[in-house]
């Protein structure tokens, strides 16, 4: 908002007239108004899309349809050699709202399965894959990051192929947010 409000102060003029619509003037006050409604769409989720995946948002893990943790005991602490407590990241994360370095789910091996039950019945038209860009990486890399990957819709719980909707490529040197 204070970029917003120093644009105000540069202005002359309490209206701006957008293009070939002279006789319609937006106020200082709409412009930030609708600059505020797209800011709250797009930080809802980073897409401006909803999102039947989400945890949140109702939408959950098939727990016996995933692939194992790769650590199921995760970090262990430990006082005088004996285990007091331990975590671990579930496939719960993939659907979680935020990403942060560490906080992704890493499953066993290089091919891997997960289950989604989306919050509600739809007709897929696109989804978005995020992981964390190279430049938060420890190390720099993303090699962890799932690259090649199949989109499945199963009729329900019980289906065990489902129909393909695609086959795709999470390219590491792109967006983190990436759209199919």
């Amino acid at each position: 908002m204070a970029t917003i409000d120093r644009l105000e102060g540069q202005m002359s003029t309490k209206s701006i007239d957008v293009g070939d619509m002279s006789s319609n003037n937006i106020t200082i006050a709409e412009i930030k108004s609708l600059i505020s409604q797209a800011l709250a769409i797009y930080d809802a989720d980073k897409t401006g899309q909803p999102d039947f995946a989400l945890e949140p948002a109702g939408g959950t893990i098939v727990n016996t349809r995933c692939s194992e943790t790769f650590d199921p005991h995760g970090v262990q602490y430990k006082i005088f050699g004996i285990p007091f407590w331990s975590s671990s990241v579930s496939p719960r994360a993939v659907i979680q709202p935020t990403i942060s370095p560490g906080e992704c789910w890493a499953f066993r091996g290089s091919t891997g399965y997960l289950v989604i039950r989306l919050s509600q019945p739809i007709a897929p038209t696109g989804f978005s894959y995020e992981h964390i860009p190279k430049q938060i990486s420890r190390d720099g890399n993303i090699d962890s990051a799932p690259k090649e990957f199949q989109v499945r819709a199963l009729d329900d719980e019980s289906d065990t192929s489902g129909r393909l909707l695609g086959n795709y490529v999470y390219e590491d040197n792109d967006s983190p947010m990436q759209y199919f």
